[in-house]
C-alpha cells in the first residue's frame, strides 16, 4: 500500500515516516506541507492512501480531501487530526474521507484505520462511534416528528429561501408556509428562521440533498459508519 503524508506539521510527518516504515507492506510515495503543493507533486498520483490533517494552511483538510477524491476517486483519505467535534467528523465523511483518527489516539488505531481502508471499510476513531450513534439516533427521533412537508419546508428554508420563495417553490399560499414553520419552530426547539439554520448546521444537514420521505441520506452513512466501527470491536 502507498501512502502518501499530508501535514503542515513536521514533527508529525517525521513521526508518521517512522512508523510507517516498520511495515514493510507500506510505501511512503511522498509528503507535502500543503494541499496545494501535495496537488502540484506527481507522486501523489501513486498513492492508494493520503493521511491528511483537518487544519491545513491555505487549503483546509476537508476541502483537500473533496478535491482529492474528484481527481483520484480511488485513494483512500485518513483524517489524521487533533479536531474531534461532530462538525468536522461529519465533514470529513461527506468529502469523501475514509477514516477519521484523533492524534492523542494511541498508534494502534492508526493501523487499525490503515487496515479498515485497505480493505475498502471505513474507520472512526473507537471512542467517538458511541458518540455519532447517540447523535445520529436522537436527530433520527427529532426529524421523523415532521411531516415530509415539513421536511422539505425545513431543507429550503435552511438553505436560505424565503417564506415567499418557499411558497413558490410548493405552489402553495404563504400562509401555509407559516403554518409549517410554526409547527418546525414547535418541534424542533426554535424561535426563528435563524434558529433553523443553526439547528441544520450544527446536525450536520446543511450540504445534503433534498431530504428524503423519512431520513436524510447523511444519517444512513451516520449509522453504517457507527455500526462498523461496533461491529469491529470499537
Amino acid at each position: 500500500m502507498r501512502v502518501y503524508i499530508l501535514d503542515d506539521e513536521p514533527v508529525v510527518r517525521a513521526g508518521l515516516r517512522q512508523m510507517l516504515s516498520t511495515d514493510p507492506k507500506l510505501e511512503i510515495v511522498g509528503e507535502e506541507a500543503t494541499a496545494r503543493a501535495a496537488f502540484r507533486d506527481p507522486e501523489l498520483r501513486r498513492s492508494d492512501v493520503v493521511i491528511t490533517d483537518v487544519a491545513l494552511p491555505g487549503m483546509d483538510g476537508v476541502a483537500a480531501t473533496r478535491e482529492l477524491k474528484r481527481r483520484m476517486p480511488r485513494v483512500a483519505v485518513v483524517v489524521f487530526t487533533v479536531y474531534h467535534s461532530m462538525r468536522d467528523l461529519l465533514d470529513a465523511f461527506e468529502a469523501g474521507a475514509s477514516a477519521y483518527v484523533v492524534k492523542t489516539d494511541p498508534l494502534e488505531t492508526l493501523w487499525a484505520a490503515l487496515r479498515a481502508v485497505e480493505s475498502g471499510e471505513r474507520f472512526v476513531s473507537p471512542w467517538l462511534a458511541p458518540l455519532i450513534e447517540r447523535r445520529t439516533h436522537d436527530l433520527i427521533d427529532v426529524l421523523d416528528r415532521l411531516s415530509v412537508r415539513e421536511r422539505e419546508i425545513f431543507q429550503l428554508l435552511a438553505t436560505g429561501k424565503s417564506i415567499v420563495e418557499t411558497a413558490r417553490e410548493y405552489c402553495i399560499s404563504r400562509k401555509t408556509v407559516e403554518t409549517h414553520v410554526h409547527r418546525l419552530y414547535r418541534k424542533l426547539g426554535c424561535h426563528n428562521v435563524g434558529d433553523l439554520v443553526r439547528f441544520a448546521a450544527g446536525h450536520g444537514l446543511l450540504r445534503i440533498g433534498p431530504f428524503e420521505a423519512r431520513r436524510p441520506r447523511t444519517l444512513w452513512a451516520q449509522e453504517d459508519l457507527a455500526g462498523r466501527v461496533e461491529a469491529e470491536g470499537g
